[in-house]
């Protein structure tokens, strides 16, 4: 037997232990369980995505989904300036609630008067994992349209070559990367609009961003309009609702277009159609038992293994603990609601409260897990990284180009 088959059995046998000890003594762990009528309706072959992520919604309507984590607007006696200060806990989102707020933005997106987005039609996000942010792209589920996750922290200049190639007629941008998502955002003819997500009126910089945007890039990119999602979604519960699976919906449907980091050349647009988008939902980590997720992320969504994991983590009704903050870190102070649970590099362990970031490892107990209510960073692993073809486009998981021939203008193609 392989080192490699030791060590995972090695693992296995640790988390069942720990699943077991959880299970009889944590009633939150208990709580989180996934019902096994769910896991065996989404893992029957042959539902779509869309109708695979509404089993996942309905089945778990009551159960809280994600967790963001609570902030406040503090003024400034002497500046006048307001900031937000985060508080000693996390606003939960249910998924029944989730699923009203995806269906009311998918409904608004089809019948906006004019800006109407149709299924196939691209959808541009850029920002950090965020509540907003996963309503955005399960809307894209919804109403069929594709999902273009843009790098956070990328330069205009990075963007641009994206922005340009896949003609998106909608926006969406944190209000921390909108002076970068203007920029790109002028030269794009096909957009319509800008969705300004996280946006708060009464903080100082939140403000002076928009408007900043408004007068110079939006101005310029021939009158595009910026919006807010509780605009869009208060529009969106007065629409009619979309059908559960949008038209065109197939295993071979594009559903996300996620580009390369570009470190060796200009950055490619991997195409993933619904049938390897699905089996993230099904089974993130093939062969792993059924346990109970409690996860915090703060991997960038524009990587298959942050989607990966956020998916599975809601597909087993696990809540996701999202960061909600521009540092990874400060998601951590406070009390963050949860077990202990062995997930991979890119999320956390935890268990119940956190009165602050770990500065050191915590020693293990005898089963080789945390002894305190503590931090313990997972191990650090290599995932394998998916290269495009140098067509500029691939498709992932049997890889299938995206056209017959060669073509060095990026990704275009439609459903």
């Amino acid at each position: 037997m392989s080192r490699s088959r030791l060590l995972t059995d090695e693992f296995d046998a640790h988390a069942d232990r720990r699943s077991a000890h959880l299970y009889a003594t944590d009633a939150q762990f208990r709580d989180t369980a996934p019902l096994d009528a769910v896991t065996e309706a989404i893992r029957r072959p042959g539902p779509p995505l869309a109708a695979l992520v509404a089993t996942v919604m309905e089945g778990y309507a009551d159960r809280p989904d994600l967790g963001e984590r609570a902030t406040e607007p503090v003024t400034d006696p002497d500046t006048g300036r307001t900031t937000l200060r985060l508080l000693e806990r996390f606003d939960m989102l249910t998924y029944g609630e989730l699923r009203e707020r995806v269906g009311a933005v998918a409904s608004e997106w089809r019948h906006h008067p004019e800006h109407a987005l149709e299924s196939g039609e691209f959808v541009a996000v850029l920002g950090p994992a965020g509540a907003v942010y996963i309503v955005v792209d399960l809307a894209c589920v919804r109403s069929g349209a594709v999902s273009v996750p843009l790098q956070a922290g990328a330069s205009a200049e990075h963007l641009a070559p994206m922005v340009e190639q896949t003609g998106p007629r909608l926006l969406v941008a944190h209000i921390d990367h909108l002076e970068v998502a203007v920029e790109p955002a002028a030269n794009a003819p096909s957009l319509g609009r800008i969705i300004v997500m996280d946006h708060r009126t009464e903080v100082t910089t939140h403000q002076e961003e928009r408007d900043s945007a408004r007068d110079r890039g939006v101005a310029r990119a021939r009158g595009v309009a910026l919006d807010t999602p509780a605009s869009v979604i208060d529009r969106g519960r007065t629409l009619p609702s979309l059908p559960q699976v949008p038209d065109g919906s197939s295993a071979d449907a594009l559903s996300a277009l996620i580009y390369t980091s570009g470190s060796t050349g200009l950055p490619k647009g991997a195409m993933y159609t619904e049938r390897p988008v699905r089996q993230f939902w099904v089974d993130f980590v093939p062969g792993r038992g059924v346990r109970p997720s409690i996860a915090l992320n703060y991997l960038p969504l524009s990587h298959m293994t942050g989607r990966g994991m956020l998916f599975g983590t809601l597909a087993k009704r696990g809540p996701r603990l999202l960061r909600g903050v521009q540092r990874p870190v400060d998601a951590l102070r406070g009390p963050i609601p949860g077990p202990a649970h062995r997930v991979p590099h890119g999320s956390l362990h935890l268990r119940h409260a956190l009165p602050a970031p770990p500065r050191r490892v915590v020693p293990p107990d005898r089963d080789g897990w945390p002894s305190t209510p503590r931090l313990r960073r997972a191990p650090r692993r290599r995932h394998s990284s998916r290269t495009a073809s140098a067509s500029g486009c691939s498709t992932a998981t049997g890889r299938r180009k995206a056209g017959s021939s060669p073509s060095t203008d990026g990704c275009s193609a439609r459903r």
